[in-house]
């Protein structure tokens, strides 16, 4: 959903370029694929963490 949602943003970045703003615009895009990246990093990290807590809990039964 995210992803998807930035897909969108970038269309929206792209529509309103020609090409002596195209180096604005590339900076643009790039804040937003490292802020995808963020989010799926924290994602994983949430991930894992949960794997680690249900391993406790078996472990415990």
């Amino acid at each position: 959903m995210a992803f998807q949602c930035r897909v969108v943003q970038i269309d929206r970045i792209l529509n309103d370029v020609d090409f002596n703003q195209f180096k604005n615009s590339k900076s643009k895009i790039a804040k937003l694929f490292k802020s995808e990246e963020e989010l799926f990093n924290e994602a994983m990290k949430s991930e894992i963490e949960a794997r680690r807590n249900y391993e406790e809990y078996k472990k415990e039964i």
